[in-house]
Order: C-alpha cells, then sequence, then structure tokens
C-alpha cells in the first residue's frame, strides 16, 4: 500500500463524500445531479484545500540525571521519575522546556519558582508539569513509611461503618496538586497518563505510592457522605466498582496502552466523591466548574479543610496549582477564573507571595510583550515569580524558492531530494510565524514562477524522506462541512444556468446555490430545493414571511430562502410550521383527487402559482397553475407540518401514525432537504481515512474527539450503527 499523502487522502475523502451523496440525495433531473456536483466540489463549499504545517521538533537537553541534580533532588528519585514519566533511564534527554519547568518548580531557592510553557503544539508540555508534581511526590514518598494498602470497603459487604478508600498512616492525606482543565475531554487525557505513572512507580509497603482523583460532574458518589457500607447509594456505587475490578481483572493479556484507559480502585486511583472529600488524593484534576461548586458547598470543606492543615504544619510542604491551556481562559471567563483561584488559594491559607504555593501553566498560544502582566492578574500573584519558557525548537532557514537543478531533481525523483526545511520556511507568515498554509502557498513560495506543477512531488517529498536523514514532520489539515442544503432559483427560465440546457426534459428549477441567498442573477428568488428520497423529483420550500400589519393569510404567502428570525432557521425541514413558518411548492401540474387524512383533518395537494419576481405563492385555479402547494387545515392548540406526508409525483408516503408528533409540526415524508447528518459523515470521512492511512490497524488508529458530551453521543452510536449497516450489505 502506497504510503498516505494529503492529496491522496483528500481526494480518497472527497470521492468518497460525493459517491454517498450522489447516491443517497438522488435527483431524477441529470443536469440537475451534474450541476450540484459542480456546485459542491467549489472551494469552501464543502471541502477546502488542505493546509500543511511543519510541526517542528524541539532539540534535546540536559538529562533527567543532569536536571535532578540541579534541581537538588537526590539520584534515587531521578531514577524513579525517569521510569515514571518516560519508561526509561536518567541518561534520557529532556527538553529544554521540561528541564527548566522542574528545575524552576522544585528548587526550594529559586527566585521564578513559578512557570509558564509555551511551546508547541505535541512539545511535551503535559510532562512539564507532571515531571515537578510527580518528583516532589516521589521524593516524599522516601521520607515516609509504608503505604498502607487501599481500604476496598466496596468489597466487604459484611461491614458496618463506611471508611474512606484511602486509610490513615504513610503520608498525611492533603492535596499536593490541583491539575485545572477547561473540558472533561482534557481530563480524561490526563487520568490516562496518571494512571500509567502510578502503574510504574516503585510501591514501598502495601499500597499504591501516590494517589489521584477526578473530580468532575460525572465522578460516582454524589450526595451526602455515607455512614454505613449497606445504604443503598453505597451499594449502587459499590457495585460499579466492582465491575471495574472485574472488567480489568477478564483482561486475557493487558497491555499498558489499554489497561490505563480503564480506572482500578485498586491501585491509588480514587474513584467516589466521598473519598476525595474524606482523605484528600495527593493529585486532583478538575474543572473549573467543578472547583467553583467545590469551593461554594459545605460537603466539600473537609478536603480544602485537611489541605490547609498539611500546608501550616510545615513550611516545606509545597501545593502546585497546574493551568492548562491557558489561552483559553480570557475576558469574562478568564476573570471569573482568576476569582475562583483567588477563592481557593485563600481558602487554602496560602497568600500570593508564599514560597508554599508552585504554580504552572501551559499553552502553545502564550505569546507577546505582556504574558507577564497576564499571569499576574490571572493567578494574582507577582508577574516578576514567573519563569516563561517557550521551548528551543529546530532552527529553521530563511525563506527562498528551489533553484533550478532542485526543482529538477524534485520533479524526476521526489525521495531524492530533502526540502523539509524549504517547506517549513515556507510556512511563515508575514510576521514571522510558523503556521499552517495552504498546500498551493507553500508550492507557489517553493517555485520561482509560482507553478502548480511542484504541489504533487512536494508531498511525496515529505511523506517519503530519503533513507538516513532526519527529516521535519508536517501535519496536514483537511476542513470539511456537513452539507446544509441546496438552495435554487424558482424561475424554470434563468438564464444563470451555468451547463447547457436540453430542449426535452424542461427544467423545473433554475441556477442552483450553495448558500441560501435573497435572489438569482437572474432577478428571480432563490428558494430551498427539496426532493423525494423515492423518485428523485425535485420541488421547492421557503419560509413564510407576512408583512407586520396584515392578519395571516391562508391564501398567498412572501417566500425566501432566509428567515425571518434565527429560531425558525433552526428547526430542520420537516419541523417546520405550514403558513406561519414554512411553504411548500412543487413545480408540478396538480395530481387530481389526491387528498388524505390525519386524523380527523384533510390535507391536499391544490393548485398554486408563485411569482419568480417577488416570490408570491398563492392558490389559484388550475388555469392559472404553475404548480402545486399543499393546503392544511388550522388546527387549535396544534401545529400543521409544511411538507406534505407524500410525494405528487410517484405517491409515495412516510408513516404519520404519531397523531401527536404530527400535530407538534414533526412529518415524516419522502420529500427531504439536501442537508447531511453528522453520524453519517463521520462514518463516511472515518472509513475512508481508517481505509487511507494504513493497511493495519495500528496505521489505521484514529481518534475522534469533541468537548461536548452531548454532540458526542448522538453520532457515536450512529457511527458504529450506520458501520454495522455496511457490513450487514457488503455480506448479503
Amino acid at each position: 500500500m502506497p504510503e498516505p499523502t494529503p492529496l491522496s487522502l483528500e481526494g480518497a475523502v472527497r470521492d468518497a463524500y460525493l459517491r454517498y451523496y450522489d447516491t443517497a440525495y438522488w435527483l431524477r433531473d441529470g443536469r440537475l445531479r451534474d450541476e450540484r456536483r459542480e456546485l459542491l466540489v467549489q472551494d469552501g463549499v464543502v471541502f477546502t484545500e488542505p493546509l500543511v504545517e511543519p510541526v517542528l521538533p524541539y532539540e534535546p537537553g540536559p538529562s533527567i540525571a543532569e536536571t535532578c541534580t540541579a534541581a537538588g533532588l537526590s539520584p534515587e528519585v531521578a531514577s524513579e521519575l525517569a521510569s515514571v514519566v518516560f519508561r526509561a533511564d536518567t541518561a534520557f534527554r529532556l527538553h529544554h522546556h521540561q528541564a527548566e519547568a522542574l528545575c524552576a518548580s522544585v528548587s526550594p531557592i529559586a527566585q521564578r519558582r513559578n512557570v509558564a510553557v509555551a511551546s508547541g503544539t505535541g512539545s511535551g508540555k503535559t510532562e512539564s508539569f507532571l515531571l515537578p508534581v510527580l518528583a516532589r511526590l516521589l521524593e516524599e514518598s522516601h521520607q515516609h513509611g509504608p503505604a498502607p494498602a487501599v481500604n476496598r470497603w466496596w468489597q466487604d459487604q459484611a461491614r458496618g461503618a463506611w471508611e474512606p478508600a484511602r486509610p490513615d498512616g504513610g503520608r498525611p492525606a492533603a492535596l499536593r496538586a490541583l491539575v485545572l482543565y477547561p473540558t472533561n475531554a482534557l481530563v480524561e487525557d490526563q487520568i490516562s497518563r496518571l494512571r500509567r505513572a502510578v502503574a510504574r512507580a516503585p510501591r514501598r509497603g502495601g499500597g499504591p505510592p501516590m494517589t489521584f482523583g477526578r473530580y468532575t460532574g460525572d465522578t460516582l458518589g454524589s450526595g451526602e457522605l455515607p455512614r454505613r457500607v449497606r445504604d443503598q447509594a453505597v451499594q449502587r456505587v459499590a457495585r460499579e466498582l466492582r465491575a471495574m475490578e472485574a472488567d480489568l481483572d477478564a483482561m486475557a493479556d493487558p497491555v499498558e496502552e489499554i489497561v490505563t484507559q480503564f480506572p482500578d480502585p485498586r491501585e491509588g486511583e480514587l474513584l467516589t466523591r466521598w473519598d476525595m472529600i474524606v482523605r484528600p488524593p495527593d493529585i486532583l484534576v478538575t474543572n473549573y466548574s467543578m472547583l467553583n461548586v467545590v469551593l461554594m458547598r459545605e460537603r466539600e470543606q473537609p478536603m480544602l479543610e485537611r489541605t490547609a492543615k498539611w500546608l501550616a504544619a510545615d513550611e516545606a510542604n509545597t501545593f502546585t496549582l497546574i493551568v492548562d491551556e491557558l489561552h483559553t481562559y480570557r475576558g469574562t471567563q478568564g476573570s471569573e477564573v482568576a476569582l475562583v483561584v483567588r477563592n481557593l488559594l485563600r481558602r487554602l491559607g496560602l497568600r500570593p507571595e508564599s514560597p508554599q504555593l508552585r504554580c504552572i501553566a501551559t499553552s502553545a498560544s502564550l505569546d507577546g510583550d505582556h504574558v507577564q502582566e497576564f499571569l499576574q492578574q490571572f493567578f494574582g500573584v507577582p508577574g516578576e515569580t514567573f519563569h516563561i519558557t517557550a521551548g528551543r525548537p529546530r532552527e529553521v532557514p530563511p525563506a527562498r524558492p528551489l533553484s533550478t537543478s532542485e526543482r529538477a531533481r524534485l520533479l524526476a525523483d521526489p525521495t531524492s531530494i530533502s526540502v523539509d526545511a524549504l517547506a517549513a520556511a515556507a510556512c511563515r507568515d508575514e510576521h514571522g510565524q510558523i503556521r499552517a498554509t495552504r498546500l498551493s502557498t507553500v508550492a507557489a513560495r517553493l517555485a520561482k514562477d509560482g507553478s502548480a506543477e511542484l504541489e504533487g512531488p512536494f508531498v511525496d517529498a515529505v511523506a517519503r524522506p530519503a533513507p538516513g536523514t532526519d527529516p521535519i514532520p508536517f501535519r496536514s489539515h483537511h476542513f470539511i462541512r456537513m452539507i446544509r442544503g441546496v438552495w435554487a432559483c424558482c424561475n424554470p427560465a434563468c438564464d444563470q444556468v451555468p451547463l447547457p440546457a436540453a430542449e426535452e426534459p424542461r427544467r423545473t428549477v433554475g441556477r442552483l446555490h450553495s448558500n441560501p441567498v435573497a435572489r438569482c442573477r437572474c432577478g428571480s428568488r432563490v428558494l430551498e430545493l427539496l426532493y423525494c428520497y423515492q423518485c428523485g423529483d425535485v420541488s421547492l420550500g421557503g419560509f413564510a414571511l407576512q408583512p407586520d400589519d396584515e392578519p395571516p393569510s391562508d391564501d398567498e404567502w412572501y417566500l425566501s430562502s432566509l428567515p425571518s428570525s434565527p429560531r425558525a432557521a433552526e428547526r430542520p425541514v420537516f419541523a417546520r410550521a405550514w403558513g406561519d413558518q414554512y411553504m411548500w411548492y412543487w413545480p408540478g401540474a396538480c395530481p387530481r383527487d389526491a387528498s388524505w387524512q390525519h386524523g380527523t383533518h384533510g390535507f391536499r395537494f391544490a393548485p398554486a402559482s408563485l411569482d419568480p419576481r417577488t416570490g408570491v405563492l398563492a392558490r389559484t385555479g388550475r388555469d392559472d397553475a404553475t404548480g402545486t402547494m399543499l393546503a392544511a387545515p388550522r388546527v387549535e392548540d396544534g401545529r400543521v407540518p409544511a411538507l406534505p406526508g407524500r410525494c405528487p409525483r410517484c405517491g409515495a408516503s412516510g408513516s404519520n401514525r404519531q397523531l401527536g408528533l404530527f400535530y407538534r409540526g414533526v412529518v415524516r415524508s419522502p420529500i427531504r432537504a439536501h442537508t447531511t447528518g453528522a453520524a453519517r459523515v463521520s462514518q463516511i470521512v472515518l472509513d475512508r481515512v481508517v481505509r487511507s492511512i494504513g493497511a493495519t490497524p495500528e496505521e489505521g488508529r484514529t481518534i475522534v474527539f469533541t468537548d461536548s458530551r452531548d454532540d458526542a453521543a448522538g453520532p457515536a452510536a450512529g457511527v458504529e450503527l450506520n458501520h454495522f449497516r455496511d457490513l450487514v450489505r457488503q455480506l448479503a
């Protein structure tokens, strides 16, 4: 299988998407199908040209052994830290920003004890705060006795009183670090990393070397603290914890990458709010919304009080506050989170200038002349105490076009020349920043004459570098829109039709449009293009506009592709109300005796005329009609759907037996809009991406994520169902 490139992936996804669309949204009129295809392939309608972005490698810095010595950590801690974070020995070399973060945060005498890491994506920013946090915990574990075993209260059903999972003994229970994330998706990723770290850490005694917990709205154990194990709420949680243990024990060949995706209550992860409130974990991972709730509720106060008591007991005890993706906290939201941070520090008894407080911020977008001021305003600590590091990415040479000989070699054999450095330089913007850049722009900057013939060879050269080289890797960005509809000029005689019109059959709509516009260039109204799922015949739909000073009419409507309000546009076409919101029009002769019932109300197709210039749809007699509309009754305490439940051409109909749903304005109809669903589009793109980027499951591994759990729920289930149906179709 040839190596995938941005161009090959773009072509594969585009071809699959359009073939699906042409099939699922089939139109009887071949000219309309061809014109629609030409419309959708235009740049920016569904697809955009791929962007390429150089991922500049960061130069290796000092080893872990050297960094830990500079930070005042023992060789034993250095050895354990290398194993826990990197699964390596102390000769492992850190990036410069990682080493600087470890030294600045751990050193007890550092003047710049707080850290802001502003390196690029994929540069190891997470390790920049994991290293100092875990180094402190490992060092502390050497100073205390063996860690006691986890109290598995969920397994001992004979118990009377409930006791938390983290028992007394060993290190005092308190929050050593709090990691603040903007979204729960990032929280989940961090928890997996902590599971790996704890699994690799050496055990001293029967218990885990450190504890951690995720405190979000999804965390088990809501409500008041339990008193007895046999309480009903406790038993529900106990069953879930036992199921987690059983799932892990059932794994035949556990692999670290897979195992750490699942919680294990036996390995230092506190999985209930009750456990974390009574005996706080060493590391708490949460989001700012939940942290604000914790600070307001009385129930969580023991967690804060234990931490404050631990800090007051010894000046050497340190609390680390970590804020990831700091750039997301700007404006009003940033001010609110900054107040939450100040409230937290006040509750812990930490002054802004206290050496017991260590702040670590990470962001790939933290730059400019006012970074220190921003950090001071957010954390409330003096700006001069921050050590700001952006790491040391590989140097990129000045931009220049390829020489004549280089260009000839590239065109002859893309693998014979290394162009990654020049291509990275071609991704500089006017401010000198390396950014994602259109593929054609990079090729034009590499070519003296701006020729586009270098796009393919350049991509091949980057995707298949010459053996023995250390090339700069590139990331490609592909943008695909869900199709939100197709619109058409309502004038069949439109003079803007781009494809030549045949004599027969007569065209029923004018030029197609990819966006809802008020008028076509011919001067006629543009309306939404609808089609019949069964026969492919086209019809039109428009938002019904009524003058404010006129009562609602049942005989005449002004139609527009633009809604009168944003709320009207939010409803899908099958849930828009007849008359007041939306009207349907078919540019065909009205069928005779075409009437039907929904409950006690009668519906029928009626002759109608549509004025292309004004967009006025009116009931008429058969002699004056230009097409057909839906004639529907007014219903008290209800809404009638705007679309007919059947097609006037082929007679296909939908099942509308649920009258309660129907009279809320929702209809099952073969008449549909040209809108695609998130689940189907995701499944098509996923299928093609996995097939294109690798021949094995490991090569084709793909991660799909969204910041919204609600947005993810529907497509996640839909993708799985669609994939299953496709497999059944292929087998059948």
